[in-house]
């Protein structure tokens, strides 16, 4: 769950089909998404899972 504050909306980023999707864009490739992969943290359990960012 993040809070955007450009559009002050909350995003909930979720792993769908073993892909990150962004149910506030409704889109697997978004800024949400990217914010998520930039994570240290969070990139590094999802690629030891291998889910991989879409860019």
């Amino acid at each position: 769950i993040l809070k955007d504050n450009i559009k002050n909306r909350i995003a909930e980023v979720a792993i769908q089909k073993g892909e990150l999707f962004c149910q506030l864009c409704d889109e697997k490739d978004c800024v949400h998404v990217g914010f998520v992969f930039s994570l240290p943290d969070v990139y590094e359990v999802l690629n030891s899972r291998g889910i991989k960012n879409p860019r």
